[in-house]
């Protein structure tokens, strides 16, 4: 029973030691697409994700931190656009997804703010 279990577990610790640690990524990215994709392929304490029905640009929008304190926002619009946001407090980020309008959120408190 031992040696089924091991054989198990094995193949899920090797596919979880493949991601990067959030700690180790590199602090400039020749592009911002690569950025994200190092980004979101990252292991992260926290990582959260919503999709936006009441905005009228915003499709989706992503949350990866380390500490707890700041991360990454990652903001998917309707056509097709992605921008990358760093250092955003996780306050920012929790009235982000609980705001009633995101795009008005977005622009008031995140655009021109937390820039990569």
């Amino acid at each position: 029973m031992k040696k089924i279990l091991f054989i198990l577990v094995l193949p899920l610790a090797m596919i979880s030691c493949g991601k990067k640690d959030c700690s180790d990524l590199e602090s400039k990215y020749a592009s911002q697409p690569e950025a994200v994709k190092a980004i979101t392929s990252a292991k992260f304490q926290l990582r959260e994700s919503q999709t936006t029905a009441n905005s009228s640009s915003i499709k989706r929008v992503e949350y990866f931190s380390c500490d707890g304190a700041k991360g990454y926002l990652v903001v998917y619009n309707l056509s097709g656009d992605v921008f990358l946001h760093k250092d955003v407090p996780l306050d920012v980020w929790k009235g982000l997804k609980e705001s009633e309008y995101m795009r008005n959120y977005y622009n008031d408190n995140l655009r021109d703010k937390y820039a990569y």
